[in-house]
């Protein structure tokens, strides 16, 4: 062979060797990206996503300190299909209450089963495969504060009452804290590749009140110390924000069915009789037209007579001679207060105490009764009685009594109530002239300082000014007023679900939170 020949054939052998190695070479790399395309994709047909905490907006007080999520608890994921020692499932028994069969049968068809634990439960044994103990935010806490304010959500994390239903478009968000867990066939979690913690809840709003949070808390605080069932209601006299509102008994938001009684409801706008707390309505009416003073008298024979209908007095019911305005305020006389709504007209009592916020819900305020106020025919006649002592047709919540205090205290000028920072109610507006204002100021002064409500004085945060009130019908027991008595910057109304008198059930918590305020801001 001559050679150009082998020339030739040496040519054609490398071509031949080098098409072979470029076939080689992409037959190699489509193997590879179409492997790694295929993996992606059974990966992903075996993740699972575990939602253990949906997307919701926090609700702050008015210093954006939360009152929601402020605490963390823990979930334990189990494997079923994984777990094959006893000593694990005697584990999950003894940190969630549940047994092997209960496991399997909440997690049906599913791969996994999610259950709460206490939040004081140990780590996990070694070895103990098939299971994973998750740390994720809580909603609401077991010490929390402002529940009835706050509300709840259901398991569809739709808010159902109170700020979590009435802001639940803006709480509401997408997405949620996860866990992808990347299992098999046979639904047992992939070793090597394991778990991946996934945070996308986007989307949710913040809402911020006008409570402060440690107000709130020396409220409950004042609520609980004597197990008092009833409510509070803290208010700021010149802007009209609510500082607190806190109702008793409470509840657990993670256990509704079990609530006892009427415990889930916000008695602090709930209304009730006001008993006595209405004469500051009947004296602003009298003062405010003229038809009569400080020092006008009437005279108490321990009763009276209401065309044929007899009323007592409960302070004098022997009698007590003539009283004035002053006298008879500061110690609730019936007889006093009946006469004087007769010379002033039971019209004139209803069109201030509408002005003051009687009888018609506030604005911006969820879940509130709008209160009760009698028609012309129920006042005329002896009704004129009733209505005079807050009894009868008149119903208020203490809300509404904070708001009729704080109008008091801010010179005759009712606030703009507001619960939700941006969000309240019209402007404020005068309901009694100031003169008028400073003359009940001074018949709620003496209340304090020689009258029925004596046990809700102090003088630590400058003394305070108030009215007691002890309703016929029900249970209840009131006092509601503000303090410095001279220089006001605080409206409270109590009121206790328990037997008793005003100046003695409501009096006191009065007191206690005062001063409870005063420490903190003093």
């Amino acid at each position: 062979m001559d050679e150009k020949s082998v020339k030739r054939i040496y040519r054609i052998g490398m071509g031949m060797l080098i098409l072979f190695a470029l076939l080689i070479v992409r037959l190699g790399s489509a193997q590879l990206i179409d492997g790694m395309a295929y993996a992606e994709k059974a990966v992903k047909q075996r993740t699972v996503r575990i939602a253990l905490y949906n997307s919701r907006g926090r609700i702050l007080d008015r210093s954006g300190i939360p009152f929601t999520d402020r605490e963390t608890t823990k979930k334990l994921i189990v494997f079923p299909a994984m777990v094959q020692d006893d000593s694990v499932y005697g584990y999950i028994y003894s940190v969630t209450g549940k047994k092997r069969d209960d496991i399997k049968k909440a997690a049906d068809n599913r791969s996994y089963v999610v259950l709460d634990v206490s939040d004081n439960t140990t780590a996990m044994p070694r070895n103990a495969g098939g299971i994973l103990l998750a740390e994720v935010p809580r909603r609401y806490s077991q010490s929390m504060l402002a529940l009835h304010v706050i509300g709840y959500t259901d398991k569809s994390n739709r808010g159902v009452q109170g700020i979590e239903k009435a802001y639940d478009s803006l709480l509401k968000g997408t997405g949620s804290y996860s866990i992808n867990a990347v299992v098999d066939a046979k639904h047992r979690m992939v070793p090597g590749i394991g778990y991946t913690v996934i945070d996308e809840r986007r989307g949710a709003q913040d809402v911020t009140l006008t409570l402060d949070y440690h107000i709130q808390g020396v409220t409950e605080r004042a609520m609980d110390k004597n197990k008092n069932t009833g409510a509070a209601v803290v208010m700021d006299v010149h802007t009209g924000d609510i500082l607190a509102m806190a109702s008793r008994p409470t509840f657990d938001p993670y256990s509704i069915a079990r609530a006892d009684g009427d415990a889930l409801l916000n008695k602090a706008l709930l209304d009730v009789s006001p008993g006595s707390i209405f004469k500051i309505v009947v004296a602003a009416a009298a003062l405010d037209t003229g038809k009569a003073d400080l020092d006008t008298e009437f005279k108490c024979d321990g009763y009276v007579d209401v065309r044929g209908r007899r009323f007592g007095c409960d302070v004098h019911k022997d009698g007590a001679g003539f009283l004035d305005m002053r006298q008879a305020f500061a110690v609730s006389c019936n007889s006093y207060f009946i006469q004087l709504a007769q010379l002033v007209g039971g019209d004139n009592i209803v069109r201030y105490a509408e002005a003051f916020g009687l009888g018609h819900a506030i604005d911006g305020i969820p879940d509130q009764q709008p209160g009760l106020l009698p028609i012309k025919e129920e006042y005329a006649g002896p009704g004129i009685g009733n209505l005079a002592l807050g009894q009868g047709k008149v119903e208020a919540t203490p809300l509404q009594i904070a708001t009729m205090v704080a109008a008091v205290a801010n010179g005759g000028v009712k606030p703009a109530v507001s619960l939700v920072e941006g969000q309240g109610s019209d402007q404020s507006v005068r309901v009694v002239s100031s003169s008028t204002a400073y003359k009940l100021m001074t018949l709620m002064r003496e209340v304090t300082i020689n009258g029925s409500g004596k046990r809700a004085y102090s003088d630590m945060v400058g003394g305070t000014a108030g009215k007691t009130g002890t309703p016929d019908m029900g249970p209840y027991a009131w006092f509601a007023g503000y303090f410095p008595a001279h220089a006001p910057e605080y409206a409270i109304a109590v009121l206790t679900y328990n037997d008793g008198y005003g100046g003695q059930m409501a009096a006191p918590i009065f007191k206690d939170i005062a001063e409870g305020i005063y420490k903190i801001y003093k």
